[in-house]
């Protein structure tokens, strides 16, 4: 597991003495997150996820929040330079805001990813 911090909007909570300066500081919560690396089904149209499958629920995707691609191996590429997932493992991860239909359970936020070699896309991690 792993520890992330985010702005939290809303009132300011606090203030710090800086160069004889009050300043501002805004108060930060924790966010946690899991990885499974398990194998999901995604539904997509045109490129753009707009379902997935994971454990037999289904989740809507409300909203793609980023993405972004990964290469290993990348540094010892000789040939196709600019295709590295050739050479060793590579995939895009997509954080994506997605509710669960079949459990009644609140939105969440997901990162899903496909690998480049293969088109095999797992549910990469879960934030809390």
């Amino acid at each position: 597991e792993h520890m992330f911090e985010s702005k939290l909007r809303g009132p300011e909570r606090g203030r710090k003495e800086r160069g004889g300066k009050a300043r501002r500081t805004i108060a930060r919560p924790a966010l946690m997150s899991k990885r499974y690396e398990e194998p999901i089904d995604v539904e997509a149209t045109d490129g753009s996820v707009d379902a997935f499958w994971w454990r037999g629920k289904r989740y809507q995707v409300r909203q793609v929040l980023c993405r972004w691609r990964e290469a290993g191996g990348w540094w010892s590429s000789t040939e196709d330079a600019d295709r590295p997932w050739l050479s060793g493992d590579a995939r895009e991860i997509i954080r994506i805001d997605a509710i669960p239909i079949t459990s009644g359970r609140a939105p969440g936020t997901y990162e899903i990813s496909r690998d480049l070699r293969n088109g095999a896309w797992t549910l990469f991690r879960v934030l809390d």
